[in-house]
């Protein structure tokens, strides 16, 4: 399953140079991640009261193309691999009617217990919805951002002066999470 996405950049998710700053990519992915799992039917206040929660473990951004103020973007958002107690979101950005990507990203997941924030198995400890998320991982059989680089596109963009940049959130109890759980 692929889920998209719209907003237009706005304002105040600009810099100077009336370019949307690489700060809020993250935030649009959050956007993207938010729409996904609505669309599945569970919501992520739904998870957070049955008692799991996904802190996010990395984020990797690429910056292929600048957006500027006023662009509408499309954000394409789907499951690239999923275990039991990690998941790991993808999403390719693009300007609205363009057909190139102009960002494109990961973030990784853990699954936790939304009141100890330790590590747990979603399988185990919520089946149905675990079957329920697996099921929209394997139903894709769209393009996606990891295949744009083995096309050739890579080169072309860096060509152009891609800025290639990786965030790594990790306060030392998502690193004691990021140890604890493996994919299965």
């Amino acid at each position: 399953m692929t889920s998209e996405s719209k907003l237009t950049v706005r304002y105040a998710e600009t810099d100077q140079m009336g370019i949307a700053h690489h700060s809020v990519y993250p935030v649009w992915y959050e956007v993207g991640r938010t729409e996904f799992i609505r669309e599945l039917g569970i919501g992520y206040n739904r998870l957070e009261k049955m008692g799991a929660m996904l802190p996010v473990l990395e984020v990797h951004c690429k910056y292929i193309h600048p957006v500027e103020y006023e662009d509408e973007l499309c954000i394409h958002t789907r499951i690239s691999s999923m275990g039991v107690a990690k998941i790991q979101f993808e999403y390719t950005i693009y300007k609205c009617g363009c057909g190139k990507p102009v960002n494109i990203g990961t973030t990784l997941h853990g699954w936790v217990d939304s009141q100890t924030f330790r590590p747990i198995n979603l399988k185990k400890k919520f089946p149905d919805v675990y079957q329920m998320i697996a099921a929209a991982a394997d139903s894709d059989d769209t393009i996606y951002a990891s295949q744009y680089e083995k096309r050739g596109w890579k080169e072309k963009w860096v060509k152009k002066g891609v800025l290639s940049f990786c965030f790594s959130f990790a306060s030392s109890w998502l690193l004691a999470v990021k140890k604890a759980v493996s994919f299965h």
